[in-house]
């Protein structure tokens, strides 16, 4: 899971983006350590949808290739079977031991 957060002030979003990756985690998702947090999303894009500062469109260019890496990982290690979430498996677990 890749996570873009934005809002008015220098860190908009972040906190946001925290409590998400917890939900994530909870969920079974595999959210990424990076996140794209453009400061000031009013002035953050010129009128042809590119950043303005260059540090969020590097930080873009970063999320994305991580995505794509784990889109590719994650995809191989299903093609091999898919795993139980571990609630289901605990439960299986508890059940077999009586």
């Amino acid at each position: 899971m890749g996570a873009v957060g934005y809002g008015g002030g220098i860190a908009g979003g972040v906190r946001a983006i925290e409590h998400l990756a917890h939900i994530a985690i909870e969920t079974e998702l595999v959210p990424l350590r990076n996140a794209v947090i453009p400061p000031r999303v009013a002035s953050a894009f010129a009128a042809d949808g590119d950043p303005t500062d260059r540090m969020t469109d590097l930080g873009m260019g970063i999320l994305l290739d991580d995505l794509a890496w784990w889109g590719r990982t994650l995809g191989g290690a299903r093609a091999q079977g898919e795993l139980a979430p571990g609630v289901i498996r605990a439960r299986a677990a508890r059940a077999a031991a009586g």
